[in-house]
């Protein structure tokens, strides 16, 4: 079995204001990345939540965030293998659901 560790931040994350729809704005995900981190956290698992498209060719937009989401994550040290991804979860906003695990 692997272990992913205890709960340690949940972030939302939007599309970008401007340029691609399929991007995000990443600055709050690596802001908290950078702060577990300065706090000596080791991640060790992420689990990404895309919501539930409301309109056509949504879905495609969420899941293209998720794929950036992974990108950020592999940049900042979190490797890919260590990485989920649910789609069309019911959530409150528009926004990516980013769930980070560790120690």
């Amino acid at each position: 079995p692997v272990e992913i560790g205890e709960p340690l931040a949940e972030v939302n994350v939007s599309g970008r204001s401007s340029g691609l729809k399929s991007l995000v704005d990443e600055a709050p995900l690596v802001r908290v990345i950078e702060e577990l981190k300065r706090s000596g956290k080791d991640i060790s698992w992420v689990s990404i939540a895309t919501p539930k498209a409301e309109g056509k060719g949504q879905d495609e937009i969420y899941g293209l965030r998720a794929i950036h989401v992974r990108a950020v994550l592999a940049a900042n040290g979190v490797s890919r293998d260590r990485v989920t991804t649910v789609e069309g979860v019911p959530l409150a906003s528009g926004d990516l659901r980013i769930r980070i695990f560790g120690r």
